[in-house]
Parts: C-alpha cells; structure tokens; sequence
C-alpha cells in the first residue's frame, strides 16, 4: 500500500501555489472555493489550511491570514504548525504573483481525480474477486461509483455540517433572488406546486388510485409540463403500456384532440392541423420512453445514469417492477424495490413518481367512506414509509355513476395524504376523459392540520 501512495499522482506545488495566492488575494476565495474540496488537495496541511479558509470564510465572509492560521494551529503539533508557518511565510516572500489560479486549480482537480479513479478500480476489483460474489451486483456497485466519480461526487466522503450548511445558505438565497429554481420542478398544476413546493430533488412520489382512475394520465400530464417548461430530460418507464400507446395519448393530451378519434384515425382537418403542429412540438422535447416489461430498479439506474440533464423520471406502475433480488414474500419484494427507488432518486438527485395500485379496502368501507387513506397502498407498507409524498386519485363517480352531482361529473380529487415539505391538502381538478388531461380548478376543497 505505500508503494501505492507513493505512486499516486499529485500536484505539489500547484497546491501550494493555491494556498499562498489565496492568501494574497483572499478575494479570489469564493470563485476557487466552488471548484476545489479541501480532499482535492494530497498534501495534509494544504487540506487542512483550505478547510480552515473555508469556515473562517462562512463565519466573518472572508480570509485572512490570521484567523486562518489560528485553525490550523489546532490541528497540527506545536513543532509542525511552527514549520509549517515558517514555510508559508518564506513561500509568500518569494512568490511571484502570477495569474496562474485558473491552471493550478484544474491541476490539483485532475490530480484529485486520478487518485479517486485509481480507488475505485481497486474497489472494484477487490469485490468482483470476493467468493461467490453476485455479478449484478458487482457491476451495478462499479457503475454507480464510476457515475459518482463522472459527475463529481465520492460517495466515501463525509460532509460536514459546515458545506451542508452552506449549501443551505446558498438555496435560502436563490429563494430570494430567483424563487422559480429554488423552488422544485414544478408539476404544471399551480395547486399542487403551491402544497408541496414543487418535485424536489431526490423526493420519491407515489401515486396511488384504482385500475381506471386516470393516474396514468396525471403521470404523464406532470410529465410533459415538467419537459415543456424546464428543458429537462424526463424519463418514463411503461410497464404495462408499449411506447407508441403513450406517445399517443401524450399527443392526445397536448393537442387537445379527442383520444378515440386519433385511435380510430376519424379525424377533421382541424384535428390533422393541430395534430402536426403538436407533434412537432413534442418532438422537440426531450422525452424518453422505456416499455421493457418486469425491468428492475437496478435496470433503470442504469439506463437513467445515461441520460443528460435529467430532471424528472415516471415509473408505471409499481406493482409490475420486478426486484433485483430473489424473494418468496410479494409484501417484502415490494419493501425492496420501494427502498431502492428512494436510493435511486437520492442518488440521482431527481424526482421519481411511482404509480401504485390500491388494493379494493376502501371499497368495503361502505359508500360512505371510500376516499382512499394511505393504509389502501397495496402489498407493502413500505410504500408509506419510504414515500416522500403520496397523493391519490380518487373521484365519486367512479363508484356510482348514477348519483353524482353534474357539475362535479368531471370533478376528481388530487389528495395529497403525505408530504415531508408541508401540509397535507385535497386539491379539486377537471379531468377532460376524451383528451385524457386534467387540468387545476383552484380551489383547494380541504386541509387536514
């Protein structure tokens, strides 16, 4: 191992020239401080000294020599900490004050990552040569870590408290100057957007209603305003459904052209006209379908670490994802793949609306009490719990069509019965059934505290 290290590369002087230059320029923190981790630097006490710059800056925003060095001192040895500042000082004296930041930062970043590459390949190999290691398994774990490493996270290191703090301070001011990318992507239902603050990144979004209810639908509407409204990737994994079958109601949906008529091919030549014009428009977004039937959480990881720019990804439904792992128990199946769904979202850091089935308990309730609650989320309780926000679907007439108000007729309740960000609300919205679209009413009809 320290013929290892001694092999790993490093950029020695590119660290300390970063480390001294701060120090003569202290305003040229905050642009270096967004490209480098204290970790990117080889050497110990350049590590430690850019840590330290880094809480001096949160606390008195800005570096100075001082206060910097009064960090150090109590992490180092007396006998090392006075070395060290010796060093510094002769460095400083002789520096030539060029404007090298922007080379010597992408050294030691390169560096850096060298170092991690170097890691991981031996990780890698350490568990593909493990007895009777599982080979999914094995190849998922390199993924992942090539992908962390690819997007520039490291997953074995902690954060402390002082960068998770920060990055709250930085959202806390993007509220202020640009709430609209502070706020989550939002779903295209003002309504919704308003109760749960948008779909925030890493959330995992269930949605649950009985076979008919439109949550398909609702799935894809959300998914088509999130790619026409934010330029961002979305991807849609369609179990039960083939592409071509969403594409269709997609363009249904968008152009407001009766569902039936595009099926049947019974179309004015308005419906043509809008048609063309519609599907144009959703050529250009970046939507992608994967109808692969019983595909695997581990399946869509993989499939999603490719995409660029992703922002939102829709699996319909939960009931027919298959698991990664051989069990006998349906219930602790979906207890998996609902714990590796949330993992995924974490990991990706985007939204993931799931649509679930509910099993038939609130039809036995009677007529009077049939709204679904979060106990009629079939096969698992996992769903719950691993859920950042669950909503339902649910609408009077779908069980008795022959006693509703008209003027609620098209009238279905968006409930959302889980929300980690916020209240809990039912929110009205119009469901046009020949378009397959629903569309926000404004009112929010109930709030439970």
């Amino acid at each position: 191992m320290a013929e290892l290290d001694r092999a790993l590369p490093f950029q020695a002087l590119a660290e300390q020239s970063i480390i001294v230059k701060l120090f003569m320029h202290p305003e040229m923190f905050p642009d270096v401080e967004k490209k480098l981790m204290p970790s990117d630097f080889y050497m110990k006490k350049f590590e430690i000294t850019f840590d330290a710059m880094k809480t001096v800056n949160m606390e008195l925003n800005g570096i100075d020599y001082a206060s910097v060095m009064n960090r150090v001192k109590q992490t180092l040895t007396e006998t090392e900490f006075k070395n060290y500042t010796d060093e510094l000082e002769s460095f400083i004296k002789a520096f030539p004050d060029s404007n090298n930041m922007d080379d010597w930062v992408t050294l030691v970043r390169d560096s850096s990552m060298l170092r991690k590459i170097a890691k991981v390949s031996s990780e890698i190999e350490a568990s593909a040569l493990e007895r009777g290691a599982d080979v999914n398994l094995v190849l998922d774990n390199a993924e992942q870590k090539i992908w962390e490493l690819r997007n520039n996270r490291d997953s074995n290191e902690f954060v402390t408290i002082h960068d998770a703090l920060m990055e709250t301070f930085k959202h806390i001011e993007l509220f202020k100057t640009n709430p609209e990318e502070a706020a989550g992507i939002p779903t295209g239902f003002s309504a919704i957007d308003d109760t749960i603050v948008g779909l925030g990144k890493g959330d995992l979004v269930f949605l649950g209603a009985r076979p008919g209810m439109g949550k398909t639908s609702f799935a894809l509407n959300i998914a088509t305003n999130v790619a026409k409204n934010t330029g961002k990737a979305v991807a849609i994994f369609s179990l039960e459904m083939s592409a071509e079958q969403l594409a269709t109601r997609v363009l249904a949906s968008e152009a407001m052209v009766d569902s039936y008529s595009l099926r049947s091919g019974k179309l004015t030549g308005n419906d043509e006209t809008q048609i063309g014009y519609t599907a144009a428009q959703l050529s250009k977004m970046n939507i992608f379908i994967d109808d692969t039937s019983g595909i695997t959480v581990m399946q869509m990881k993989s499939k999603l670490r490719r995409l660029k720019n992703l922002g939102l990804v829709i699996v319909d439904y939960l009931q027919l994802v298959s698991s990664d792992k051989k069990i006998e128990n349906r219930v602790n199946e979906v207890s998996e793949i609902t714990r590796s769904m949330k993992i995924m979202a974490k990991d990706l850091k985007v939204p993931v609306i799931c649509a679930a089935q509910l099993s038939r308990s609130n039809e036995k309730r009677g007529s009077g009490d049939r709204k679904p609650m979060l106990s009629d989320l079939r096969e698992s309780g996992s769903i719950e719990q691993d859920a950042d926000i669950v909503m339902f679907l649910y609408s009077d007439k779908y069980y008795d069509k022959d006693n509703v108000n008209p003027e609620k007729a098209n009238v279905v309740q968006c409930m959302i019965a889980k929300n980690r960000h916020g209240s809990i609300k039912t929110i009205d919205l119009a469901w046009s059934p020949q378009y397959t679209k629903f569309s926000t009413l404004a009112t929010n009809i109930s709030e439970n505290e």
